[in-house]
């Protein structure tokens, strides 16, 4: 039996691309945010009949008969991983390992796809391209699905071919509708081979128009969660595609591109960059492109399945090179399996060059081996770099033994940590995602606060905040550092203990819809002593509204400690303002401070209370405490 028609050499291929994946996969310990991502839902409906409670594109969860359930992971990409997740997730947990598995497993059905519609050969090509093997062990790009299915579509495309049944064709347009849902931009390729095929297309729909009638069907069936949140999203999926724009020229876009697909027939930036690995040799793109351009004209010119299949592959990647959406290169690899069919049969439409064709072969088989040794080896000296670390897990540990998380969440401050957390977790570490900011308050209300690492931040604005309110703050806090094994810090966890506490006595109003806090025209809180060595200044934030100001004239403000006042000034202009006095000697125990005004709005017909001004904060100077409003509120 000839290798081109062994299905045993159809199995050695898919067991190769096990192996390879499998060594990557239990080479890392941790998840990447986006990685994460694709299997939250697994995690939440585990657990819960609610939705989930982290941040989601509006209108991808739904509920009915009191249970919520997700459509889509984001605008564009559909929830199938996670329903495929979710039952290996409840027998074996929500490891990393698990994922994984999940994910080669379904990949792996690409190349056995591939393999049926063009052969071995292609099957073994595809399963050994380390940018292949890498997007679908590490799926932060949503390749996982879109790959497997688009492995499904070739499995039974073929099967149809071989016996053609309504059955089968009803199989094939599941296939093609499955794809549609778990990546929205499937419907390029679709386009690609309806294009590429259109008279074989013309042909089948007159001659079996009931297996036409079939495959849509199949199609509508296994794509309806992708419909239903078009109508409840009023287009959500297409709202995403004007949210994002590519800079630059077209001259500049199509050259980035081309050089994007090169490396991607080897070793995409991502594969490299999750142990932190330089770039590619020049020569080894320019290899791969140079043969890929020469059979991928050879099969052009030499038509039949081969021309189809380079005219679908060249149609898709033209809707990539020529789109003004951003493209990454991970958006190449989930046609390599078509890249992979293109190079068997356009060599083998091409006998006579069958020399060149295997010596190229065998270049290209030293190429990628080097890569996967390379990935193997330096995997398991970094344990993975930067947003790959394994050192999530070690954060994991560290945040599930502790038992009581101050004020109730794990407040994050950069993006790629609570995704990984909460599904690593299974779902038991509280977090909130806070880029805000009023970091005074929540600092003297304690908590706990994570952010990546120096080296590995990503928006550096609220940490940099965050920071600097620590330091005025005067609480001496050290952050528990979590390590790579490079030695550089993946994440800092700060353990910010509440402050001692500002009471506030009396002349404060409630805090209203807006969390804003008025005063009447006499307030007083309780201060209890400042830490050793902190001076004893008191500090009070205040918000001085323009629509005060201009009803009242400027306003004066005094303060006492007891009978003797400590400080007095007069506030002309509206804004923020800060009020600072000294007492005249240490106190060993609580201090009440009395603040006065000169004047106030009184009660009028609009608001029945007598209004002062707005505080945000009292407390000693460097450790404010919370007085619970905010600046920047309107008059009533």
């Amino acid at each position: 039996m000839k290798i081109e028609n062994s299905p045993w050499a159809l199995v050695c291929a898919v067991l190769v691309y096990w192996a390879l994946a499998s060594a990557q996969a239990l080479r890392i310990e941790g998840l990447q945010y986006d990685e994460a991502l694709m299997v939250l839902g697994s995690v939440q409906m585990r657990h819960s009949r609610d939705i989930l409670p982290l941040p989601q594109d509006p209108h991808t969860w739904t509920c009915a008969f009191g249970r919520c359930f997700p459509l889509m992971t984001v605008r564009y990409v559909g929830a199938f991983k996670e329903y495929l997740t979710l039952p290996v997730m409840a027998l074996f947990g929500s490891g990393p390992e698990v994922v994984r598995l999940v994910s080669i497993a379904w990949a792996s059905l690409a190349v056995w796809g591939v393999g049926r519609f063009a052969g071995p050969f292609a099957a073994l090509l595809l399963a050994i391209c380390p940018a292949f093997v890498d997007q679908t062990v590490f799926d932060n790009g949503a390749v996982v699905g879109w790959a497997g299915a688009l492995g499904l579509c070739l499995v039974t495309k073929c099967r149809y071919g071989e016996s053609p049944t309504g059955r089968r064709a009803l199989a094939f347009g599941a296939a093609v509708g499955l794809g549609l849902w778990c990546r929205a931009n499937f419907a390029w390729l679709i386009i690609a081979v309806c294009v590429a095929a259109a008279p074989s297309a013309i042909r089948w729909v007159r001659r079996s128009p009931r297996h036409v009638l079939a495959a849509v069907g199949g199609a509508i069936v296994t794509s309806l969660p992708f419909w239903i949140y078009q109508i409840i999203s009023r287009g959500g999926t297409f709202d995403a595609v004007g949210m994002f724009r590519a800079e630059g020229g077209w001259r500049h876009l199509l050259g980035e591109r081309f050089w994007m697909f090169a490396r991607v027939l080897i070793s995409d930036l991502e594969h490299r960059a999750i142990w932190s690995a330089g770039d590619l040799p020049l020569w080894q793109p320019a290899f791969c492109a140079g043969i890929f351009v020469a059979v991928f004209a050879t099969s052009i010119a030499k038509g039949g399945l081969a021309r189809q299949a380079a005219m679908t592959l060249g149609i898709f990647y033209l809707f990539l090179l020529s789109s003004r959406l951003p493209v990454a290169e991970h958006h190449f690899v989930p046609a390599l399996p078509i890249a992979a069919a293109v190079m068997i049969l356009g060599a083998r439409s091409l006998p006579q060059a069958r020399l060149l064709w295997v010596g190229s072969a065998f270049v290209y088989v030293a190429i990628a081996g080097y890569w996967h040794w390379a990935a193997w080896r330096g995997l398991g000296h970094t344990g993975g770099a930067g947003q790959w670390s394994g050192a999530i897990v070690r954060v994991k540990d560290h945040l599930l033994a502790i038992k009581d998380v101050p004020g109730g969440k794990v407040r994050i401050l950069d993006w790629g940590l609570q995704n990984n957390l909460f599904v690593l977790s299974d779902s038991r570490i509280p977090t909130v995602e806070d880029f805000g900011a009023d970091w005074d308050a929540k600092i003297a209300s304690g908590g706990m606060f994570l952010t990546n690492g120096p080296a590995n931040t990503f928006y550096s604005a609220a940490r940099d905040s965050f920071l600097e309110s620590l330091a005025q703050s005067g609480k001496s806090v050290a952050p528990v550092r979590f390590l790579q094994k490079s030695g550089e810090v993946y994440a800092e966890l700060w353990e910010v203990p509440p402050g001692e506490g500002t009471r506030l006595l009396e002349g404060f109003h409630g805090v209203e819809a807006g969390g804003w806090r008025w005063t009447q025209k006499h307030f007083a809180v309780q201060l209890l002593p400042p830490p050793r060595g902190q001076p004893h200044w008191v500090r009070a934030a205040l918000y001085f509204p323009d629509a005060l100001i201009r009803r009242t004239g400027p306003i004066t403000l005094t303060a006492k400690a007891g009978n003797k006042t400590i400080g007095t000034r007069t506030f002309a202009e509206a804004g923020e303002m800060v009020f600072e006095a000294p007492l005249p000697s240490a106190s060993i125990g609580p201090v009440r401070v009395d603040f006065h005004l000169d004047k106030a709005l009184p009660p009028g017909a609009e608001d029945s209370r007598e209004l002062g001004l707005i505080v945000k904060s009292v407390g000693w100077r460097g450790g404010l405490e919370q007085g619970g409003s905010q600046p920047g509120s309107p008059l009533p």
